[in-house]
């Protein structure tokens, strides 16, 4: 009976360190509720006997497996849409041999790379090559696999990890596109607003100050771009007022009706009431957002 050649995966760090030596066992963590989703792995590997053992391997944790022989139609396999979106039909990631005739897997990696910085790539090679080692870490493979006796969990475990870690990111992408097209709508429709609105980031720098604010204060929009601070746009003696306003925000509180004195450029001084929030991003404060009514 053949004997199937298992592997063993090192970390491409440990590989520099230790030409290959074998970690200790790793216990694979269970799926997340939302990488519940099978995990769709383009295999690149020009032996097709070794090819269809590491199909059978991966297949048996649960993947599903395209196998090609050439770096060429692992080019073809991949669409651009593939490299950039959470396609339930799309690839999740690349593993492929790194000693191929034709386009060997290192080429295949800078490929992908041009076209997708962050898609997971793992090279998995047979010899133990310090310049493959150094071209991996050079173009950001997500691991160097090494053909050693052992576990398969030690080839699943990498595969899992950078999938994961993917689609996390891709998702906090998409989360960042959402909030930036809601903040884009919420600025469009406060610039309509005859109240004060104004935004600070976490230094108390103004971000952002819709157009009844620059003509009350007689600001302009470049004096936003400088990111003058909140404080600028009152009376001296109440840049303490406004600190402690800031302050409250920092510490994730909402803050109403607090009267202060606004004053404009060319120094004249008018009454405003403030309210403010915090802006929190990922569970941080950033920033404060706050309206302020002013008299006719």
């Amino acid at each position: 009976m053949q004997t199937v050649p298992e592997y063993e995966t090192t970390n491409i760090v440990e590989v520099v360190c230790t030409h290959g030596a074998k970690p200790p066992p790793e216990k694979l963590e269970p799926m997340r509720a939302h990488d519940e989703r099978h995990i769709h792995v383009l295999l690149v590997e020009d032996d097709h006997e070794t090819g269809k053992t590491l199909k059978r391997l991966l297949e048996r944790q649960d993947m599903t497996v395209t196998l090609t022989t050439r770096g060429e139609q692992a080019l073809e396999l991949l669409s651009d849409e593939s490299l950039f979106e959470l396609d339930p039909d799309a690839f999740d990631i690349v593993v492929t041999d790194v000693r191929m005739e034709g386009m060997d897997g290192v080429e295949l990696l800078k490929r992908i790379r041009q076209k997708a910085p962050d898609f997971p790539v793992i090279l998995i090679t047979g010899y133990d090559d310090f310049r493959s080692v150094m071209e991996a870490v050079r173009y950001d493979a997500q691991d160097l696999i090494l053909k050693h006796p052992g576990s398969v969990e030690h080839l699943a475990i990498p595969i899992k990890k950078a999938v994961h870690n993917y689609r996390l990111l891709v998702r906090h992408r998409a989360l960042m596109r959402e909030l930036e097209q809601s903040e884009a709508r919420f600025r469009d429709l406060v610039a309509l607003l005859p109240e004060v609105v104004w935004e600070t980031d976490d230094n108390g720098r103004l971000t952002f100050l819709n157009q009844a604010g620059l003509e009350r204060f007689g600001r302009q929009p470049e004096d936003i771009r400088q990111a003058i601070p909140l404080e600028a746009c009152f009376a001296p003696e109440e840049a303490g007022k406004i600190r402690r306003l800031l302050d409250q925000c920092r510490a994730g509180k909402s803050v109403h009706s607090v009267l202060a004195v606004g004053m404009s450029l060319n120094g004249i001084r008018f009454p405003v009431l403030l309210s403010a929030a915090p802006i929190i991003r990922e569970e941080q404060w950033v920033g404060a957002r706050g309206i302020g009514i002013t008299p006719p």
